[in-house]
C-alpha cells in the first residue's frame, strides 16, 4: 500500500503532490495553523488548565505510571501543566496532515473526524508522557 501523502523529505519530489512548497502548504492548512496556535496560545493563558484537563483525558492511561495529578507536589506541577497544554498543538499539526491524507484517499467525514479526535488524544498522551518523564514525579 503506497502512503505517498505521509512522506515528507526536504526538497525530495513529493509524487504527485508537485514541488516542496505545495507539499509545506498541504501539510500546513489554515485552519490547521490557526488550530495550532489557538491551542499554543491557550496553553499558556490558561496557566496550565489546559494542560490540566488533558492529563484528565489520558490519566485512565497514564495514572497506573505517574499517580493523579491531584496527588502531585512540587514545583515542578505547575510548568509541567503549561509546557503540555503548549505541546499539544503540535498534535492539532499532525491530526490535519492525517485528515488530509485521509480525505485525499475518499475517506468519509465521520471516519475522519474519529481518526483525527484519536490522533488529539495520542498526542495529549504523547506529549505527558514525555513532560512527566522529563519533569514527572
Amino acid at each position: 500500500m503506497d502512503w505517498p501523502c505521509l512522506v515528507f523529505v526536504p526538497g525530495a519530489s513529493a509524487g504527485n503532490h508537485g514541488d516542496r512548497s505545495r507539499v509545506i502548504q498541504q501539510f500546513l492548512t489554515r485552519k490547521t495553523l490557526f488550530a495550532a496556535a489557538v491551542v499554543l496560545m491557550l496553553g499558556f493563558f490558561s496557566m496550565g488548565a489546559l494542560g490540566g484537563a488533558l492529563y484528565l483525558a489520558v490519566s485512565p492511561v497514564l495514572a497506573p505510571f505517574f499517580g493523579h495529578l491531584d496527588s502531585w507536589h512540587g514545583d515542578w506541577v505547575w510548568p509541567a501543566t503549561v509546557c503540555a497544554g503548549m505541546l499539544w498543538a503540535v498534535g492539532f499539526l499532525l491530526a490535519g496532515r492525517l485528515d488530509r491524507c485521509l480525505l485525499e484517499r475518499g475517506v468519509k467525514r465521520a471516519a475522519r473526524g474519529v481518526a483525527y479526535a484519536v490522533t488529539l488524544w495520542l498526542a495529549g498522551a504523547v506529549c505527558w508522557t514525555g513532560v512527566l518523564l522529563v519533569w514527572g514525579p
